[in-house]
């Protein structure tokens, strides 16, 4: 099953390449907008299907993924944007939805739709564990099941998740999302699926710091400082 896996991993993807925040467009957007903003709206996702991995791929050869570096301080509140909705559910099977789960907690949320993208998680996840800061927020890691070759095979996927997400606390936090992940990956924005993406998200539900691929030791250093904001912040 294994060069069958290698197949799927390689299938085109779709990205945005948008740089800004966008509004929140999730399954409402499309009930509540009108004829025009629908057709508007379609038309994006038809540009941007037209993006996939090689772009990515060429990308991550040249510069890394890495479009820019993290900010060294918390984004004002008043700057922020809500982190989108979404639904999934936990490899030990619990349903969550965010940002409902958020309310009235610090979280940071990594997310990642490969592989290579996971082990970048791993080093945020790494650098919070490490100075027990985690004891008072909470860490969901998210894999997003982007296109209907992997979602065809998600319980092959988490089959194989439960054996390498250890120690089995950690499953508690681990979602796999298949649903709307074109509209969630324009939301957030992600703009590369090669790599893993950190963001920090206030007791409001607002993201107050995002950073994507490998983290250098300045944004380590970053990550930690806006935690710790963020946590007093929520004290006050």
């Amino acid at each position: 099953h294994v060069p069958v896996l290698m197949i799927l991993l390689r299938i085109r993807t779709r990205l945005s390449r948008s740089r800004s925040f966008p509004a929140l467009q999730t399954a409402s957007f499309w009930s509540r907008s009108s004829p025009e903003e629908r057709r508007q709206r379609r038309a994006e996702l038809k540009k941007e299907l037209k993006k996939g991995y090689f772009a990515d791929l060429e990308d991550f050869r040249k510069t890394g993924g890495k479009k820019f570096e993290a900010d060294d301080s918390l984004l004002p509140k008043q700057m922020s944007k809500n982190y989108p909705d979404m639904k999934g559910s936990t490899l030990s099977g619990q349903d969550v939805h965010f940002p409902r789960e958020m309310v009235g907690k610090t979280t940071i949320v990594l997310v990642s739709l490969r592989a290579i993208g996971q082990s970048m998680c791993d080093e945020y996840r790494k650098t919070v564990v490490d100075t027990r800061l985690t004891s008072s927020l909470q860490l969901y890691e998210i894999s997003l099941l982007e296109n209907f070759a992997f979602r065809s095979i998600r319980f092959w996927i988490e089959r194989n998740l439960r054996k390498s997400i250890q120690p089995p606390e950690r499953q508690n936090h681990y979602v796999c999302i298949g649903d709307n992940v074109e509209e969630i990956k324009l939301s957030l924005p992600i703009e590369n699926v090669l790599l893993g993406h950190a963001f920090l998200v206030d007791a409001d539900g607002l993201v107050r710091w995002k950073a994507h691929g490998a983290p250098t030791e300045r944004e380590k250093k970053y990550f930690v400082e806006c935690v710790t904001a963020c946590l007093a912040e929520r004290k006050k």
